[in-house]
């Protein structure tokens, strides 16, 4: 069996390192200007979730994207 041209992908998602904290950093950084800021917690979120699960019924991302167009844009 040739393996030539295919990826091999891990088992579990690769996490960005640091990034809860340079979040936290960003916001922190608006709200020091007024700008209201939520974060919602995407840990448990990988590209393929995001693709597969966006919009579904009960998916939490979709609710806070939607939460947050209706807060901004009505």
């Amino acid at each position: 069996m040739s393996t030539t041209g295919s990826i091999r992908r891990p088992l579990s998602p690769i996490r960005a390192p640091g990034r809860g904290e340079a979040s936290q950093a960003f916001s922190k950084g608006l709200r020091a200007t007024g700008t209201n800021v939520t974060l919602f917690d995407g840990s448990a979120y990988t590209h393929m979730s995001i693709n597969r699960d966006f919009g579904k019924e009960g998916d939490a991302l979709t609710s806070a994207a939607l939460a947050f167009l209706k807060a901004t844009v009505g």
